[in-house]
């Protein structure tokens, strides 16, 4: 089973730069649309990076790395994977400062040290801050990779001091290969080749079905106070409400264009950007979208 879906181009490209080259850039910035695999290949590529067998991906040190992407923590000691906290709204100054300190000391193995920064986006101004100092400063013989989908919301300071690296979409035959594998109800596989992505593949059917209903009452009344509850507790349905609305309006657009339909497909999007990387309730972007439509 492949540990990465795709993007053979960009993982050749690592592999070249960061096993073969004589040098390397101690920043990176993945950029791409969620669920598409930009946090398993800054794995892959961290692999490359520590292993001491030219990229290996078979000695124990790739697999040890190569798991910390199942198991969402860092399980070599020259290998450290930081997230948004359960629970937390943002990635905290406290978990930069303790990966700076990391940073600066010396290697267990091998010589390097290689650290992933997932949803790099969501980190607040103080621990931004923190981390473009160590940016500013790396430690000889450490990369840094960070990970996002919104490369807008990251200071500019930030996305200065790193080599961007691009992600595009999954094709539909690398989509429909992972649907199958996994056995993913047709609908639900309909929903990810549509997005190039595989955000969404573990959403029930009956998920779907309850937000394409919920799109339905919105569109013949836009002024709607939703009465679901279930929408407001999870972002992941909030925003599968949204990315179907959002199709719907591609639809009628498709067939009549209006100015009313063109405002509430721009504020739409906006707040698509927003669920992601605010801090704002589900329900108050919602009630900011009823806002702009009436």
């Amino acid at each position: 089973m492949e540990f990465v879906v795709g993007h053979r181009g960009v993982i050749e490209r690592l592999r070249k730069v960061l096993v073969e080259g004589e040098r390397y850039p101690h920043s990176l910035l993945f950029v791409g649309r969620e669920g598409i695999g930009k946090r398993r290949v800054a794995v892959l590529a961290s692999a490359f990076f520590l292993c001491t067998n030219g990229g290996c991906l078979e000695c124990r040190t790739c697999r040890r790395i190569l798991r910390s992407a199942e198991e969402g923590v860092s399980l070599h000691p020259d290998f450290r994977f930081e997230s948004l906290a359960a629970g937390k709204k943002s990635i905290s100054i406290e978990q930069m400062r303790a990966l700076k300190e990391w940073a600066y000391t010396t290697p267990m193995e091998g010589g390097r040290k290689a650290a992933v920064v997932d949803d790099a986006h969501l980190m607040n101004v103080h621990a931004a801050n923190a981390l473009l100092k160590t940016l500013e400063e790396p430690p000889e013989g450490t990369l840094f990779i960070l990970v996002t989908s919104e490369p807008s919301m990251l200071p500019s300071t930030i996305v200065s001091r790193c080599q961007m690296v691009r992600f595009t979409p999954l094709t539909k035959e690398e989509v429909e290969e992972v649907c199958e594998r996994k056995r993913v109800p047709e609908r639900i596989k309909e929903l990810c080749v549509e997005i190039g992505s595989l955000r969404f593949i573990d959403v029930p059917p009956e998920e779907v079905k309850a937000a394409e209903e919920l799109v339905e009452r919105f569109m013949k009344d836009p002024s709607l106070k939703l009465m679901s509850e279930e929408i407001w507790r999870e972002q992941r349905r909030f925003l599968l409400f949204l990315m179907l609305l959002r199709k719907r309006l591609n639809s009628l657009l498709l067939k009549r264009s209006s100015r009313k339909l063109w405002e509430l497909h721009r504020r739409l999007v906006e707040v698509e950007k927003l669920v992601s990387s605010s801090n704002v309730s589900l329900r108050s972007l919602y009630d900011y979208l009823l806002m702009r439509v009436a």
